[in-house]
C-alpha cells in the first residue's frame, strides 16, 4: 500500500503523469527529487498517511550526520557507520560519506520506513 502512496505523492510532486513511472528501486535524486521536494514529500506523507511520519524516519542519514557521536570530522564514527549499515541494510565495510549513500533513498526504502511508523 505504502509504495503506490508514496509514488503517487512523488508523481505528483514532480509534476508526472503517471507514477508508474517511478521505479520502486530508483534513486529519488536520479528521479530529479531535491531537498524541497523531500520537505514536501514529507508534508504530504504526513497529511495523507499519518501525522507521526518524521523527516529523521524517512531518511535517517540526515539525522545520523548531524549527531557528534555518529559523524565527526567529515566521517562517520564506528558507531555512526554501523547505525548506518543498520538502518540502510547494506554490507559495505568501508564507510561512505552522505552524499554517496542517497543512492539507497529509493521509494522502496521511503515506504518500509513508512510502514514501519504506522505498523509500529
Amino acid at each position: 500500500m505504502c509504495i503506490q502512496k508514496i509514488k503517487s505523492i512523488t508523481a505528483d510532486i514532480l509534476f508526472l503523469d503517471d507514477p508508474a513511472e517511478i521505479e520502486d528501486a530508483k534513486p529519488f535524486e536520479d528521479i530529479g527529487f531535491t531537498s524541497i521536494d523531500f520537505i514536501d514529500l514529507c508534508y504530504e506523507l504526513q497529511q495523507q498517511i499519518d501525522p507521526r511520519i518524521k523527516p529523521e524516519e524517512l531518511w535517517p542519514v540526515n539525522h545520523f550526520s548531524t549527531d557528534p557521536t555518529l559523524f565527526a570530522d567529515g566521517k562517520w564514527t564506528k558507531t555512526g557507520w554501523s547505525r548506518v549499515q543498520t538502518a540502510l541494510d547494506i554490507e559495505a565495510d568501508d564507510p561512505l560519506p552522505p552524499q554517496q549513500l542517497t543512492r539507497y533513498w529509493t521509494p522502496a526504502f521511503c515506504a518500509k520506513q513508512v510502514e514501519a511508523v504506522i505498523g509500529g
